[in-house]
């Protein structure tokens, strides 16, 4: 019953100020709030090529809603093989966050860049999928993802 009631949610995370007599300051955890999904204010992730290296990649987002803070994971499927991309541009076996706690806010006409990096010189081609999700809540959370994936296949 409960569930059913915050389908038309989404969880977000967002940065407010440590104290209140100075604002520039953001406390170490995000504040959650949930917001309505139909209000399309969910943050847009595109995956685009990168020409300049081999199997070269770069990961943007277009976002025109409220400031929030999210985590980015990369996920590779390539043959029987997954693999995710760690903060250090290494590709490991075990599903980890290849950004954290970024802040995400207002890009206007042009995107944000989040990250360029490559497929692991093993693969040739796969595919790739980046995600947001809200900061600090775990990915097999209902309500951890933020917006759409970004899915695309790719190759040297």
């Amino acid at each position: 019953m409960v569930r059913n009631a915050l389908q038309r949610y989404e969880l977000i995370s967002v940065p407010v100020p440590e104290k209140d007599d100075d604002p520039s300051v953001s406390a170490d955890s995000p504040f959650l709030l949930l917001r309505a999904s139909d209000l399309a204010l969910a943050p847009s992730l595109e995956v685009l090529p990168d020409t300049s290296r081999p199997g070269g990649f770069r990961v943007e987002v277009r976002h025109d809603g409220q400031r929030q803070v999210v985590d980015l994971s990369i996920r590779l499927e390539a043959g029987e093989q997954i693999r995710f991309l760690s903060p250090t541009g290494e590709w490991r076996a075990d599903p980890v966050v290849a950004r954290a706690s970024l802040l995400v806010y207002d890009s206007g006409t042009r995107p944000i860049q989040m990250l360029t990096a490559a497929l692991p010189e093993d693969v040739e081609r796969g595919r790739l999928n980046a995600q947001l999700h809200s900061a600090g809540i775990p990915t097999s959370s209902l309500y951890a993802f933020v917006g759409d994936p970004a899915v695309t296949m790719i190759g040297r």
